[in-house]
């Protein structure tokens, strides 16, 4: 609430602060709720109804109004157009307002909603505003619709809302003033136990709106199936930052997932870094910004679509890298480096590369590969992405190629199908997987986006040139330190202090802060800045999210994997028991068969149970099934027991 100061001969108070936001509900439903006075003598009981929001219970007049405007006859008078399912729920549909270009200008939410939205007190689910065109709307905020109606068609005047829509017709209580709500009273409510104020739930770093700034004109749509980090969709990621929603509104336009896509532009980015440019030693020594990408999906989800999008998508100063595919461990360091064939008068010369991307569109070659005896593929990998030296020498030293640590820069683009990326994640323990941002390929993409791909502006800041041109650092440039963000530094001392002293330490997320490092070093290139600042930390933690959330569906379906292997096996052992069983029983009922036609031989009648005495115990069950076989094959005959109850048997006497 905001109360004018008095009135002075200096003229009036003005009010200087930071932007004031709508109140929440919790607090509006304190203001409008029966006193303890009330609760007592009955004297406001019928006060149940609340200018701004729909929180008595359901039942108030504004209750009943919202419930009889339903949204889509409140966009449709308003000239908004339906332009289809939005992709987060079956009844969710995306909007476009007649001022806006965008097909997505915001989202109705509904019933089944994967967003986690849910339905208010007049039981409608919310309108999500996308667009910054709207003149009265804000971009990046939840509508009820009495909200929507209150801010679109009456410019927030709550009487003229009242007034033209005739709420009070919808409830015959109608809508009570507050003016003898006194300071008491809402003291009064605030102190009551049983309305205390709900608390969110404690995240390790939130991304919130006061760290995340939302472009007016952009219109990611939130296609996702959970928020990323506390506070943040991935809409609210998406539209952050203007080269972010680029590359969203890019890849759908060529029906790729913008993940992947992100993931590819980078590993690009970070390629053309120059290697002096290094994360400082806040723990150990300093940091490679090598990157390695896994981009996750079935067979035909669109890896390569990513990776030929990315390269489209955003322009990068400075010859193309071309991607490459070692054949073995020692294929890393020939990337970089390779020895000229020389001539009597010419000697043999190392060429050095400073900069390769490393291309596997299939995850089953470098499982092929890293299968052969004494191969060093995995630990190569690992290696490349601390910036560790690379190679070994062999019997002819003039002809090894060592590529020194901190000398290059090495990115790799690893296409994953999730029931076979237990190369990846059965080297847990060697630290393979830690060392790769697991993004997915696979992406609900809408039946109908963007016509035709945005044209990005211009390249990266020419500013950054110095830092993107890896060919002028073996002149001897000076190593550059990142400047990181306090928080990330603080962020890093702690993982550390926590994993020294055991504290913490789950094997598949060892090297997490280092990549989110290298993702915070990425987004601040992308955004025109060589030292990363909070904002570029806190987006690098979604892009981590994200990360886990992929690699946990891979460790998911290589679970499934070994569990439908576990069927198969125990499957096949119970039809070879069966098999098994068969072969004993069929030996032990002939067995039994000769036994009997010996003792029947004699022509005299037998009781069975006379007939079970003469074979070994372990046969006897069987008995009872060779009789009948003989006596329906007709080599035995039957008769009741002349003396007590049962039967006899005899061999069948010739004809």
């Amino acid at each position: 609430m905001m109360l004018p100061g008095s009135r002075r001969t200096e003229g009036p108070y003005e009010y200087t602060g930071a932007p004031i936001d709508v109140a929440g509900p919790w607090i509006t439903r304190k203001l409008v709720r029966p006193t303890r006075s009330a609760r007592s003598t009955g004297a406001r009981g019928a006060r149940t109804a609340s200018p701004t929001t729909s929180g008595g219970g359901g039942d108030t007049p504004l209750d009943h109004w919202s419930r009889a405007h339903p949204w889509h006859e409140l966009l449709t008078a308003d000239g908004w157009t339906d332009t289809g399912p939005s992709g987060c729920g079956p009844h969710c549909t995306q909007w476009q307002h007649p001022d806006a270009s965008s097909p997505r200008s915001a989202i109705t939410h509904g019933d089944g909603c994967t967003e986690g939205y849910t339905p208010g007190d007049d039981g409608a689910y919310p309108l999500y505003m996308f667009s910054g065109s709207h003149p009265t709307l804000e971009a990046g905020r939840a509508y009820t619709r009495a909200q929507y109606a209150l801010t679109a068609r009456y410019g927030g005047d709550w009487a003229t809302f009242h007034r033209e829509e005739d709420t009070a017709s919808y409830e015959n209580t109608g809508l009570a003033e507050l003016t003898d709500f006194s300071l008491e009273d809402f003291m009064a409510h605030l102190s009551d136990p049983a309305d205390t104020e709900p608390q969110e739930t404690p995240a390790a770093e939130p991304v919130t709106a006061s760290t995340v700034s939302t472009p007016a004109t952009t219109t990611p749509t939130t296609t996702s199936s959970v928020g990323l980090l506390a506070g943040m969709t991935e809409g609210d990621f998406w539209a952050s930052r203007d080269v972010l929603t680029h590359i969203y509104r890019f890849a759908l336009a060529r029906y790729a997932s913008p993940w992947a896509v992100l993931g590819v532009v980078l590993v690009r980015t970070l390629s053309r870094v120059a290697y002096n440019v290094q994360i400082p030693p806040i723990v150990g020594g300093r940091a490679s910004l090598n990157l390695f990408v896994a981009l996750v999906g079935d067979s035909g989800t669109g890896k390569g679509a990513a990776t030929a999008t990315a390269r489209d998508a955003v322009t990068l100063p400075g010859a193309e890298i071309e991607p490459h595919t070692p054949g073995s461990g020692e294929g890393f360091a020939r990337l970089l480096g390779h020895w000229t064939k020389g001539t009597k008068s010419t000697p043999a010369e190392l060429i050095r590369e400073y900069s390769a991307i490393i291309d596997l569109p299939e995850i089953d070659t470098l499982a092929a590969i890293s299968a052969r005896g004494g191969s060093t593929y995995l630990s190569e990998f690992r290696k490349a992405y601390s910036g560790e030296a690379l190679g070994r020498r062999n019997n002819s030293d003039d002809r090894s190629v060592i590529i020194p640590s901190h000398t290059y820069r090495l990115g790799a683009i690893v296409g994953v199908q999730p029931n076979r990326s237990a190369v990846l994640l059965d080297d847990a323990d060697g630290g393979t997987p830690q060392r790769f941002l697991w993004l997915p390929a696979q992406y609900a993409v809408p039946r109908h986006p963007d016509p035709a791909p945005p044209a990005w502006p211009d390249p990266i800041n020419p500013v950054l040139t110095a830092y993107l041109d890896p060919v002028k650092l073996h002149t001897g440039n000076p190593v550059h330190e990142l400047v990181l963000p306090a928080v990330a530094v603080e962020h890093t001392r702690d993982i550390r202090w926590r994993r020294m002293n055991r504290e913490t330490g789950k094997d598949l997320d060892a090297h997490a802060n280092l990549t989110r490092l290298k993702v915070t070093a990425a987004l601040a290139i992308l955004d025109g800045r060589i030292n990363p600042t909070d904002d570029d930390w806190d987006l690098a933690a979604a892009v981590l999210a994200k990360s886990d959330a992929t690699r946990e569906e891979c460790t998911k379906a290589m679970q499934q994997v070994a569990h439908e292997a576990n069927i198969n096996r125990g499957k096949a052992a119970g039809i070879h028991a069966v098999a098994q069983n068969a072969i004993i029983e069929k030996a032990a009922t002939a067995r039994v068969s000769t036994n009997l036609t010996r003792h029947l031989d004699d022509g005299e009648w037998h009781s069975a149970s006379e007939l079970r005495r003469r074979i070994k115990h372990s046969d006897r069950s069987y008995v009872g099934d060779v009789l009948e076989q003989l006596r329906a094959l007709g080599q035995i005959e039957v008769r009741d027991h002349p003396t007590r109850p049962g039967e006899q048997v005899r061999r069948t006497p010739p004809k």
